[in-house]
């Protein structure tokens, strides 16, 4: 048994690196409470957007959060999921035109695909949802095209 004041150095030297390990460890099981889980629908003109993207850009600092609309659908889980808080909400859809034009990266040619949702629904979006904690969160959104404004 060491008595020396070495020995009491190196025993609180371990018991702090196991605190620390058993604090982080704790970290690591515990759920991100800054983050909530949001699903909705997203349609333009009445229509299901049947691919796109949904990001949610928090005005308070924090990550921005964004998943794959399909169908008209989209489900972020809670663990990547919308900033507590009021977001901004971008979306967008490109469809082909059916036009083929010249490819800016080669010589052949390709279909040109063009943004098909408003710039005031993504560049200067006009969308926003307020997330909340320990919620279902639904953000559903109904868009209008230019020309049915």
């Amino acid at each position: 048994m060491c008595k020396s004041r070495q020995c009491n150095v190196i025993r609180a030297d371990r018991v702090f690196v196991f605190s620390l390990l058993l604090l982080l460890l704790a970290g690591c099981n515990s759920k991100d409470h800054s983050r909530a889980a949001v699903s909705g629908t997203v349609k333009l003109d009445g229509e299901p957007i049947k691919q796109g993207t949904i990001s949610f850009i928090p005005e308070q600092k924090g990550p921005t959060a964004g998943t794959v609309i399909k169908d008209g659908s989209y489900t972020i889980p809670q663990e990547v999921g919308a900033f507590i808080g009021k977001n901004k909400v971008e979306v967008r859809s490109v469809q082909e035109t059916g036009r083929k034009i010249k490819n800016p990266y080669g010589d052949n040619e390709i279909t040109e695909a063009l943004e098909s949702v408003p710039h005031r629904y993504n560049l200067r979006t006009e969308l926003t949802a307020n997330i909340e904690q320990g919620k279902a969160n639904v953000a559903s959104f109904e868009l209008k095209s230019e020309k049915n404004k």
